[in-house]
């Protein structure tokens, strides 16, 4: 679109049309125009849009726009033109690319089968292919084939990449598993994980066997697995039975700790009638492999529940968990226990560091004060480089353990319903919920409680259901919840409720009360989602998050987005809103939704209302709620007391020389602010305090902190930590509320090593070459070392070099160790080492380690080589010839013959390969080639790089990566048109430019009128001043009389010849004029006499100026 702007300065409005011509990068014309549009008057300015299908790519000119206008509707006359207004660029439409062919052959095998995968596309810069079954594909090409040999069913998929985006095709190859024609005890087929593996993980290798006898079979497998760095394990599976005529899968585990491709290599069976004399009856070659990613997240890796305890002790859960990444970081655990009274207690450990790849237990304690069964129902491992904020993992149902029984105080009787909440309506197939307050009115005993009530549905069917048992503490009231399935639609009754209660665990509780309310519901049927239950933990510790389930369901026969929101209320009244997220809901199918709420009050919290809403947008927009469930559910939130100290850990590991940390939590339950502080003492044979800040902790708070250790004795030590209270900031005088102790070991460091060796294959003649020595130092000790390397060539010429003293504390140390090989062929790199002290200056130090670790490299040279590359000229023209000189100089040992290739980018990045002819170049001489190419765009250009191919088998001697822009300019030409290039139709080529083609005269166009007299080579004559145009020529004007007399005639004119005309001149002087006259502009004018009073006024003037004048001389004359 061309947009030009028109502007009418008349005050009539107009109508205009605009036309303008493009050279396509062809040098073909094209044209377009607007419509006739009317434009308004008054100046403004109203944009045309002359539209053109640009179906060329290139450079586009505007060699002109005409605009023609006219107070019809026909924009006829001429009004405007512009020419060479100017150029546009027009770049092909990027697409995605296009995948031609991919087909796999054949498409049924045999395991282990040879299946050949080609493929071709267009238009794709890169390419990939995936196989279902997790099998590793090297690299392909964009168009290409390769051999498979899939051990299962597989689905392989070709993807197609360029900037654009992506195109997918797959072929299904289908492996025949059978066991017709096996005479033993086979393997069929060898499957690994299809995702990457968390290094430091457990895996199963599933190996699918045969047993194709008539008789049963005890078998077991193994598999050769090989790790990145190439050492090889071999690990079996469990011997068991496989039946006759069957097939089995036998897991072979594995525990993955090195990050990188992984290969099971071979895989074996043993079978036998039993186990101990089983023996090898088949083998095949797996090449199975799987990928195994650094892991980020920690996780659980075992749990150790506490041994049966007395009641009123403290009791130890202890979590093993995993640190999968190299780095060491910090975690948390946080438990959560049900009691035999059914309330939740919990406990987390402190935020203790976990070294790097390493399992580390983290012991979880809790003060068990109810005899009974406890439940551990769920732990969360929180964990992160600095601190332990994010959740990294979560277990449920960890187990069961015993707390030895003892006596309980007898239940006290008074305990009453004071209130019962129930919704008004609920959905068919979901739970009414109900709200038993119950009210403790002993001023000082506490309860143990629980509430029910019947419910009658529409057919008379009464039930009865009961909440879970409440401490029901004294002076108080607590709501209980009791929850029914209304699974008939129609009026409900809630009736006949009742509270029992007891002194321990409501195990043996008796009837209190039975409240004489009832409350209806009315159950209808569900028109859209509804939900069906609301459920919380019954019981949190104060300022914790307090997950919340929804379970929504459809009974629709579509899918439905629903979203869920929920107002939650605390122990003080006050509402917060929780809404989650808009998930899919398929059809006849039901859904969890989870939100949390921060309980920051001790006390009672209730579930309120939750809505769900209901929408066909996987955005939720437009959504309408559908169903809501009141009195969902509650829970309770209870605190503490006094300060204590918890998660006590010690740092590992933990060496001499190196800080030792013990870090704990140190929390204050009450609602009160406290100040506090821990002491920690060390204690082998010697004592060594260590003291922290003094903190202020405000209510219901906790903070994490550490003290540090660093000594020179290895050993078993203790370290006692104590929780402090004291009544100022300054915590000037303490007293001691909680106290533990942990007993530890801190050995002397182990030695760094040398992890890894690596060295280029290839290696540049006379040019340094770099060996890479990746060194490990564990313990973290400072430390200050050097290594050394010793390097051979194939002469078996020895040189050892050794790097400079440098600081290795970090985990992971990298050591360059160079050569400057001067000799061509087979090198070798063996017998590095590594030495270390602690002195900054390495003085004192020892050897660490010996690598037994030898590689070799090739140390080659090119015969041709790149001298330079530089361009004729960095400006260009388009059309003109970009010339790339490439100097090229032999330096093997005779004449060869080659080519150059250069690659160049234009200004759209289309990539463009240059080849020169071949040409012969002497031995020690210099030739040069030169890459040509014709810039047909403007912009900026680059050459990118350029290459020496010798021929023979075509092989790469040089490159260089040249990087050169340059730029390339459009000129239009000088000539709009001449004999080989015409005007469109209505111009016409005027000296190389394009004009309006001349209109033919013509009685039409010149009507013998005084603008358009008479037509004269072919142009319409008009008269000039003076003159008319009469019978088709132009005549002097006659005037026409215009008066009779001089008063018809304006001033200073007379009438002569009935035509008004200038009045000649009266006079040129006085002496023209009669007496008394003057002559005046021509004219005799009437004179006027001079006044009587100037000539008084002018006697007397002279009269003061002569008679002093006269005084003057006569004085003068008498002296």
């Amino acid at each position: 679109v061309l947009t030009s702007g028109v502007r009418n300065p008349s005050d009539a409005a107009r109508f205009a049309r605009v036309t303008c011509s493009f050279r396509k990068p062809n040098n073909q014309i094209v044209s377009n125009s607007t419509g006739c549009v009317q434009v308004e008057g008054g100046g403004s300015v109203t944009p045309f849009d002359v539209n053109i299908f640009a179906n060329a790519a290139g450079t586009w000119s505007i060699t002109g726009c005409t605009l023609r206008g006219s107070l019809s509707a026909d924009c006829s006359a001429l009004q405007d033109s512009e020419a060479n207004i100017g150029a546009f660029n027009v770049t092909p439409a990027p697409t995605v690319p296009v995948i031609s062919a991919f087909s796999a052959f054949p498409s049924l095998v045999n395991p282990g089968g040879n299946v050949n995968l080609s493929w071709s596309t267009t238009g794709a810069t890169s390419a990939t292919i995936h196989a279902s079954t997790a099998d590793f594909i090297p690299s392909v090409p964009v168009s290409g084939s390769i051999i498979v040999t899939p051990m299962s069913n597989t689905t392989y998929t070709l993807t197609a990449i360029n900037s654009e985006g992506s195109s997918n095709r797959s072929v299904n190859v289908t492996v025949n598993i059978t066991i017709s024609g096996l005479t033993n005890i086979s393997i069929l087929s060898v499957s690994v994980p299809s995702g990457d593996v968390i290094n430091n993980s457990n895996i199963n290798i599933n190996v699918l066997a045969a047993n194709p006898l008539d008789d049963d079979r005890f078998a077991l497998v193994s598999c050769s697995f090989r790790n990145p760095f190439g050492s090889s394990t071999l690990l079996s599976s469990s011997c068991s039975g496989i039946q006759a005529n069957s097939t089995r899968t036998y897991n072979v585990p594995a525990f993955i700790d090195v990050v990188g491709r992984w290969n099971v290599t071979t895989c074996s069976i043993n079978a036998s009638t039993s186990c101990s004399t089983a023996t090898q009856t088949h083998s095949i070659n797996a090449s199975r492999t799987f990928n195994v990613v650094r892991g980020i997240n920690m996780s659980f890796v075992s749990f150790v529940l506490p041994a049966n305890s007395p009641v009123n002790s403290s009791v130890q859960l202890t979590a093993n968990v995993r640190n999968p990444s190299d780095a060491a970081r910090y975690a948390r655990v946080t438990c959560s226990f049900r009691t035999p009274s059914n309330q939740v207690v919990s406990n987390s450990t402190s935020c203790s560091q976990v070294s790097g790849t390493t399992t580390t237990a983290l012991a979880v304690r809790i003060f068990a004060d109810e005899a009974g069964a406890w439940n551990a129902e769920q732990c969360s491992l929180r964990a992160g480089l600095a601190d332990c904020n994010n959740l990294h993992d979560a277990e449920s149902g960890i187990g069961i353990f015993n707390i030895t029984a003892s006596a309980q105080p007898l239940p006290l009787l008074g305990l009453y319903i004071s209130n019962i909440s129930a919704p008004a309506t609920a959905v068919n197939n979901s739970q009414i919920n109900v709200i038993v307050f119950g009210r403790n009115p002993n001023p000082a005993n506490s309860s143990y409680a629980l509430a029910g009530c019947s419910f009658t549905n529409p057919s008379g069917s009464l039930s009865r259901h009961a909440s879970s048992c409440l401490q029901l503490t004294a002076n108080s009231t607590q709501q209980f919840m009791v929850s029914n399935l209304a699974d008939i639609q129609g009026p409900w009754t809630v009736a006949n409720c009742f509270i029992n209660a007891s002194g321990d665990n409501c195990a043996t509780s008796l009837l209190h009360n039975v409240s004489p309310e009832t409350r209806t519901v009315n159950v209808i049927l569900p028109p859209d989602l509804y939900i069906t239950s609301v459920t919380a933990q019954e019981e949190a510790v104060n300022n914790t998050n307090v997950p919340i389930d929804v379970y929504v369901s459809n009974p629709l026969n579509d899918d439905r987005y629903g979203q869920v929101s929920c107002i939650i209320e605390n122990p003080v009244g006050a509402n917060q809103t929780k809404q989650t997220a808009c998930s899919l809901i398929t059809r006849q199918n039901s859904r969890r939704y989870n939100t949390s709420v921060f309980a920051n009050t001790v006390g009672t919290w209730n579930v309120r209302n939750c809505t769900v809403s209901a929408s066909s947008s996987s955005s939720c927009s437009g959504a309408q709620a559908t169903s809501s469930m009141i009195n969902g559910d509650a829970f309770r939130v209870i605190r503490g007391y006094n300060l204590t100290i918890s998660n006590i850990a010690i740092s590992s590991p933990a060496y001499t020389f190196t800080p030792v940390f013990v870090s704990y939590t140190l929390r204050n339950p009450s609602a009160t602010e406290r100040f506090g502080r821990v002491t920690c003492t060390f204690t082998k044979g010697v004592q060594i305090v260590n003291r922290s800040a003094c903190f202020t902790l405000p209510a219901e708070s906790f903070v994490d902190s550490r003290g540090n250790l660093t000594t020179e004795q290895a050993g078993t030590w203790t370290v006692n930590c104590n929780a402090e209270r004291s009544a100022d900031s300054s915590c000037s005088s303490v007293e001691v509320h909680d106290s533990e102790s942990l007993t530890f070991n801190i050995s002397n460091p182990p030695d760094i090593y040398i992890q890894s060796v690596d060295m280029p294959a290839l290696a540049p003649l006379s040019n340094l070459s770099v060996a890479t020595l990746r060194i490990r130092n564990t313990a973290l000790t400072p430390l200050y070392g050097f290594a050394g390397c010793t390097f051979k060539n194939r002469l078996n010429e020895t040189f050892r070099n050794v790097s400079q003293c440098d600081e290795m504390s970090s985990d992971t140390n990298n050591v360059a160790i160079g050569i400057v090989p001067e000799l061509r062929g087979n090198w070798s790199v063996s017998g590095c080492f590594v030495n270390a002290s602690r002195s900054q200056g390495c003085g004192g130090n020892r050897t660490h380690n010996i690598s037994t670790v030898s590689k070799s490299f090739s140390v080659t040279a090119p015969l041709l080589r790149i001298e330079q590359v530089y361009l004729t000229s960095a400006n260009l023209l388009v059309g003109e010839i970009a010339d790339i000189s490439v100097d090229v100089k032999n330096i093997g040992e005779r004449e060869y013959t080659g080519f150059v290739n250069c690659t160049m980018f234009n200004p759209y990045n289309t990539t463009i390969r240059l080849t020169t002819p071949n040409q012969s170049i002497p031995l020690g001489e210099i030739r040069t080639f030169n890459p040509q190419y014709i810039v047909d765009v403007p912009g900026r250009w680059r050459v990118s790089s350029c290459s020496i191919y010798r021929l023979g088998s075509i092989i790469l001697e040089d490159s260089e990566n040249v990087n050169k822009p340059f730029n390339v300019t459009y000129q239009p030409p000088d000539e709009e048109c001449n004999n080989n290039v015409p005007c469109e139709t209505g111009y016409v080529c005027d000296n190389g430019f394009c004009v309006p083609e001349p209109v033919s005269c013509s009685a039409s166009n010149c009507p013998g009128v005084k603008d358009a007299c008479y037509c004269s080579s072919n142009q319409c004559i008009a008269c000039g001043s003076g003159y008319a145009c009469s019978s088709g020529s132009c005549v002097p004007e006659i005037p026409v009389g215009a008066c009779n007399s001089n008063s018809q005639c304006p001033a200073e004119q007379i009438c002569v010849n009935s035509v008004c005309q200038q009045r000649p001149p009266e006079c040129y002087q006085n002496s023209d004029c009669p007496a008394s006259q003057e002559c005046e502009n021509g004219r005799c004018t009437a004179s006027e006499p001079v006044s009587r009073d100037i000539i008084v006024l002018l006697i007397i003037i002279l009269a003061v100026i002569m008679v002093p004048l006269i005084l003057f001389i006569y004085i003068k004359r008498s002296l």
